[in-house]
């Protein structure tokens, strides 16, 4: 089961704070390759993805435009968006621009802008497959919305404000949370909408943004859904801090 016209926002706007670099951690290299062409390759190959929408630092635009997009021939990236601030503000302008470029497509004769199911990936998992791809949207075109995941290999404790244990909640019942997250693209579009105006409200002293934590949150705070969990991949895992590069790089040896 599938929707029409799936598309994929990848965000690839990190500073690299953790990775102790000025490098952005997604255009460093990993077996002399920049991390974000590894998602960009999974893209690529996957044959249910008709366009995708790359979200960078507006200082590296132009790099990316001509160093790796160029370059290397990718024919799928139909627009550089400008990261924002935070990671929900980089999403919204990654959705801004889709709508931008689809609008002019229907102006010309295209098919209606806004339809089918929207991906949204971080650029610093190198290990996204065109097969993940494919199971995050089966699971929007069917339950709305969704989100790549594996059960957790450990306990988890949750803590007191004291930092004292506060409970421990079945090993069975939780989930490590990954991308791509995918949803059917009027529910994600809509619940964005929302945030921009809860945003622009905050800004003006109206009122405060909830606690965004991944795409997954913008559905099921501000638009109800029930998020479907989809297997995921261990070996998706995402460049945050040094020490996950030479993971990164035992894990692109085996495969």
């Amino acid at each position: 089961m599938t929707g029409t016209g799936c598309k994929v926002i990848l965000l690839a706007g990190g500073k690299g704070t953790r990775m102790k670099t000025d490098l952005p951690k997604t255009y460093l290299e990993l077996g002399g390759k920049e991390l974000i062409r590894y998602s960009l390759d999974a893209v690529e190959a996957c044959d249910r993805v008709e366009g995708c929408i790359l979200v960078c630092a507006p200082d590296r635009m132009a790099y990316v435009r001509e160093q790796i997009l160029d370059r290397h021939g990718y024919t799928k990236v139909l627009g550089i968006a400008a990261a924002g601030r935070e990671r929900y503000e980089s999403v919204i302008n990654g959705i801004r621009l889709l709508d931008e470029l689809e609008e002019g497509c229907e102006q010309g004769g295209s098919g209606p802008a806004g339809e089918g199911i929207l991906l949204i990936c971080d650029g610093a998992r190198p290990f996204l497959t065109p097969e993940l791809l494919r199971r995050c949207m089966d699971g929007a075109a069917q339950y709305g919305a969704c989100v790549a995941a594996v059960p957790s290999k450990d306990t988890v404790k949750l803590s007191d404000p004291e930092g004292f244990v506060s409970s421990t909640p079945p090993r069975s019942s939780v989930w490590i949370i990954q991308t791509p997250q995918a949803f059917k693209r009027g529910l994600i579009t809509e619940g964005y909408r929302k945030l921009e105006q809860m945003i622009r409200e905050a800004d003006a002293g109206r009122g405060q943004i909830p606690e965004i934590t991944d795409d997954a949150s913008v559905a099921e705070l501000l638009m109800g859904a029930r998020v479907r969990l989809v297997m995921g991949d261990y070996r998706n895992i995402k460049i945050t801090t040094p020490e996950d590069l030479p993971i990164a790089e035992e894990i692109r040896k085996g495969l």
